[in-house]
């Protein structure tokens, strides 16, 4: 990469350093530029100026509207290295490189245990906060996550209210009609 100016090479030399020291105070993220961490902020606000033209979903940034269209266009321009698996976005790349690598980067504070991925921490994190369990009123069993004990509840009740139309079969939750459809639809595709 060439630059005209020295200035453009002084700015950009200093994303290959280590440091990050300008940091989000809402979230902690750490950044090289403080320009970035201006466009960063800018996702806290909940202000979304980029709007996709063909799905009309926004975002707050610029590059994370163009990285949307590689979708549109079933485009995979990130390519794993290792693997040679492709993405959509360099995102997705990021935590798939994290299967090579067996990097569990996201730690929990309290017991320490480490996950590949943030929503895993922080769907573990529950294990550890003082919120509310939800618990089934016919048996007692606590569940965690809200959904979990609304499926629980169909295991009280006899009746199978939810039909497929194709075959006739039965279940008790919507779910598992859903798990049906996608296991008809994948034998289908094998035929």
């Amino acid at each position: 990469m060439t630059f005209t100016r020295k200035d453009y090479l002084r700015s950009h030399l200093v994303i290959h350093r280590k440091e990050k020291p300008h940091e989000c105070k809402t979230c902690g993220k750490a950044v090289v530029k403080k320009q970035y961490l201006i466009e960063h902020s800018v996702t806290h606000l909940g202000i979304k100026l980029h709007v996709c033209e063909v799905c009309n979903k926004t975002f707050s940034r610029n590059s994370n509207l163009k990285e949307h269209y590689h979708l549109h266009r079933n485009e995979k321009p990130y390519v794993c290295e290792r693997c040679r698996k492709a993405f959509a976005s360099m995102g997705n790349l990021g935590r798939h490189l994290l299967i090579h690598t067996n990097a569990k980067a996201h730690v929990c504070e309290i017991c320490s245990k480490s996950f590949s991925k943030k929503s895993s921490l922080k769907f573990h994190f529950l294990i550890h906060a003082n919120e509310k369990y939800h618990s089934c009123e016919t048996c007692g069993k606590f569940f965690r996550v809200k959904g979990n004990l609304q499926r629980h509840y169909a295991s009280h009740i006899s009746e199978k209210p939810y039909g497929c139309d194709f075959c006739g079969k039965t279940f008790k939750t919507n779910h598992s009609l859903k798990c049906h459809f996608q296991t008809r639809s994948k034998e289908k595709q094998r035929m």
